[in-house]
């Protein structure tokens, strides 16, 4: 048996405007024993329906029964299930609304230019944001006695548990993904590769540059000129495994993967230890004027 829960919190960077969306399925139609559960990170303008969209495409196609994936393998659907998040995403530019609010920064309106289009405030015509938008994504995926975790970005999952019953000196801790960001010298390297092939993507520093847009991973969904390709690795459900935590930035930019573990382990509901991880996690940061959005997913597995 298994259980999971999700929270979020919108971070203060631009106003209450929370990017972050996330989606929980405790049991697959037609599959009880199987479950499903994502957090979604978007980013730039319209972040909001980048990770809204990316939710909703990605929940049906690995939840609910569609012809689109038949014939593919779990690792092949979950690939699947994001490209299709993508597409339906770049789609969406072709009608973005012509009037935004993005949170506190102020009313902006669509002006199409020659070879991009940009959001320009209201009150002040000097601040104008390129129309460029995609969503980090990290999804779990329960079959059987296995979990398949797929991610795109820098969104984390870990795992963790007790080797021996209410003996907190024998917790076990594990990173199941390595995000998707220019420290990772894997990442570093093929988008290196990428930019000889394209001149919209470049390398600054610790940034990746689409054009006029800066990014801070090297992997998202729903930017036409940057990879959507989702990594994927596999899990066999083992007695240490009590936990499993899906987590966004704002998440871990403050709190270790061990604490988020004793905090999921001291709760008893999902709903708690996931809301008590984001509240730690903000509690941490030094700077809690400038909090990300942050989005935690607990589920705990061999519930009696």
């Amino acid at each position: 048996m298994f259980a999971g829960a999700a929270h979020s919190v919108a971070g203060n960077m631009i106003g209450d405007l929370n990017q972050d969306n996330n989606f929980v399925t405790n049991e697959c139609p037609g599959s009880p024993e199987d479950g499903c559960w994502a957090v979604f990170d978007g980013h730039g303008v319209l972040g909001e329906h980048a990770s809204r969209i990316a939710a909703s495409t990605i929940e049906l196609l690995l939840t609910e029964s569609t012809d689109l994936l038949d014939g593919q393998s779990v690792n092949e659907g979950i690939v699947s299930a994001v490209l299709y998040a993508h597409q339906n995403i770049c789609a969406s530019y072709n009608v973005a609304p012509k009037q935004y609010t993005y949170g506190n920064r102020g009313d902006y309106t669509l002006k199409i230019g020659d070879d991009q289009a940009f959001y320009v405030n209201t009150s002040d015509e000097s601040d104008a944001i390129p129309v460029e938008y995609g969503t980090a994504a990290l999804i779990a995926l329960k079959k059987g006695p296995t979990i398949f975790i797929g991610w795109c970005g820098d969104s984390k999952a870990v795992v963790g548990g007790l080797t021996r019953e209410n003996d907190p000196t024998s917790l076990v801790t594990s990173t199941l993904n390595t995000p998707h960001t220019l420290a990772n010298s894997k990442e570093r390297m093929r988008l290196k590769k990428e930019c000889h092939n394209n001149s919209r993507v470049s390398i600054e520093e610790s940034k990746v540059l689409l054009g006029g847009f800066e990014l801070e991973i090297t992997r998202a969904i729903g930017h036409p000129d940057l990879s959507c390709t989702a990594e994927i690795m596999e899990l066999e459900l083992k007695e240490e495994v009590q936990v499993l935590i899906l987590a966004t930035k704002g998440v871990w930019d403050h709190l270790c993967e061990e604490d988020a573990v004793k905090i999921a382990l001291q709760n008893e509901d999902a709903v708690d230890a996931a809301e008590a991880i984001v509240q730690a996690a903000c509690s941490l940061n030094p700077n809690p004027d400038q909090q990300d959005n942050a989005t935690a997913i607990v589920v705990y597995f061999d519930l009696e």
